[in-house]
């Protein structure tokens, strides 16, 4: 019984604690750039876990929708500029009156402003030929995300060369701290006279 106290109370004593304790820090000491990696991988995972759950959430497509809708449209097929404003009242049954249209007769902003009914202008008065803006808007968004698409998959596939790099520096670190351990065991096992 005795034998077993002076067991615990040794401090000399090496649990497995201390041993995974030990052998972490000697991770993080010798690999700091795989442990700044695996860091900024988590970091990722959280980032496209967190952003799967906000597109899932009921307002969130609208809230992308709001983030690449332009404010204003122009083309040359039309004679005036057209603006687009945020409707806060509108249905979520009908996701399509989220913005009013409206433009400036003759492109002048001091004038009162023309609000499209149902986001038609009416393109040739005697035929009654119309345009539906909606439609332009939404084409110009497609275009707006598209191009933010393109940018985010450049920087992610830079992120991920980067990573990539980061691996291999921190293999030939570590490659080459074991073979000058070795050289050195060498050395020393093998003096010279």
């Amino acid at each position: 019984m005795e034998n077993k106290k002076q067991i615990t109370a040794d401090k000399s004593v090496v649990t497995t604690k201390d041993i995974v304790k030990a052998s972490f820090k000697g991770f993080v000491k010798n690999h700091k750039i795989i442990f700044a990696f695996i860091i900024i991988v988590a970091v990722l995972v959280l980032s496209v876990a967190s952003m799967t759950v906000l597109v899932n959430t009921e307002n969130t497509p609208a809230l992308l929708v709001r983030a690449f809708f332009p404010s204003e449209l122009s083309d040359d097929s039309f004679p005036v500029t057209f603006y687009s404003e945020y409707n806060p009242d509108y249905d979520r049954d009908n996701p399509l009156a989220m913005y009013n249209y409206y433009y400036y007769p003759d492109n002048d902003e001091s004038a009162e402003r023309v609000y499209l009914d149902g986001g038609y202008y009416i393109v040739d008065e005697e035929t009654g030929e119309d345009s539906d803006i909606t439609l332009w808007f939404f084409i110009e968004t497609a275009a707006n995300f598209n191009r933010f698409a393109d940018i985010a998959y450049k920087v992610l596939g830079v992120l991920a060369a980067v990573g990539v790099l980061l691996l291999i520096f921190a293999w030939y670190r570590s490659f080459k701290k074991q073979e000058l351990a070795k050289k050195e065991a060498y050395r020393k096992s093998h003096p010279r006279h």
